[in-house]
């Protein structure tokens, strides 16, 4: 069966929800949310630098119906690429995780654009994952944040 409808985040935030415990407000993991994306879409595709450890609260709260649709990839995914001699000390290597996300998952994207800036002029731009939305030619994909 083909993907028609592709989700990505780039924040496990959108998977979370707020509560409040003893006087204190924390974020933990819903998965009535998970459960809803899984309903909309085909395919939820989820990268961030969260820990292992909450992504394998995913995998065990969800069930197999719902994670099925879900491709996973946590910080150790991310820490894979690492900044080699000579790169900017602000290199952030989520840049290479999310192209090499994109091309594992087929979806189409570009790592140069032309974007029209604040002063209406428009400003060549590269690949950077909190920009997602820009670089990514494929009409399955919303980029949820």
């Amino acid at each position: 069966m083909a993907v028609r409808k592709i989700a990505i985040l780039t924040s496990t935030r959108p998977l979370r929800e707020r509560t409040r415990e003893i006087g204190r407000t924390v974020e933990t993991l819903s998965p009535r949310k998970c459960t809803a994306l899984a309903e909309e879409y085909d395919l939820i595709i989820v990268g961030s630098r969260a820990s292992d450890d909450f992504y394998e609260r995913i995998k065990s709260a969800l069930p197999r119906k719902v994670l099925e649709k879900f491709r996973l990839y946590s910080r150790s995914f991310f820490n894979r690429f690492k900044r080699m001699g000579g790169v900017p000390a602000e290199y952030d290597n989520r840049d290479e995780g999310w192209k090499e996300i994109l091309q594992a998952n087929g979806i189409s994207f570009v790592t140069e654009t032309r974007l029209l800036g604040s002063s209406y002029a428009y400003e060549e731009r590269s690949f950077h994952w909190t920009d997602l939305a820009d670089f990514i030619r494929d009409e399955r994909v919303t980029v949820i944040t």
